[in-house]
């Protein structure tokens, strides 16, 4: 029997039974990146949805909705790399934001992004955590923007402001480093 391997003293329980047939999974490197108090949680959440390729762009709702046009450029159709990759609107995003940021890699896809991330802006400081908090605010207003589009109508013609962006990154920073 290989109940000794379940238990220390070769008794049944459950809990260890579960615990032995459980498929284990990789622990994965960003969770603690994204679910940062830092990080404004609504941003959190759509950046969380993002990772795990859960946002529900045009392709993923294509046997619900015939338009699968990217909402923002109408250039390609929406997915997710299209959407914050490779449309023009979330490309002038991030170009102007990571220049700002000093993020001088070209990123590909989210996790690529986040893979840099847990890297380069790890610790405390106050730069890492600008660029953690940035990154996550740049997919919430690109994902902001596609639904304005979508929902209300809205069209941005232009790249939000770039001054408030950086006024309210930095006055959240300061805030939470008081937390």
């Amino acid at each position: 029997m290989i109940l000794h391997q379940w238990s220390p003293n070769g008794k049944f329980q459950s809990r260890l039974a579960y615990e032995f047939f459980r498929p284990k999974n990789a622990k994965l490197a960003w969770p603690k990146l994204v679910w940062h108090v830092a990080i404004i949680p609504r941003h959190t959440f759509i950046l969380w949805l993002g990772l795990k390729d859960r946002l529900l762009t045009k392709n993923k709702l294509r046997d619900y909705i015939e338009d699968q046009s990217c909402p923002l450029c109408s250039a390609q159709n929406e997915t997710l790399n299209h959407l914050f990759f490779q449309c023009t609107f979330g490309k002038q995003i991030w170009a102007n934001i990571k220049s700002w940021l000093g993020i001088f890699r070209a990123m590909q896809s989210l996790k690529a992004t986040v893979k840099w991330l847990i890297k380069e802006a790890r610790g405390i400081g106050f730069l890492a955590k600008i660029k953690r908090i940035g990154i996550a605010c740049m997919v919430y207003s690109i994902w902001e923007a596609r639904n304005k589009r979508i929902f209300e109508g809205k069209v941005e013609n232009r790249m939000p402001s770039l001054g408030v962006f950086k006024f309210n990154l930095i006055k959240f920073c300061i805030v939470c480093s008081r937390i």
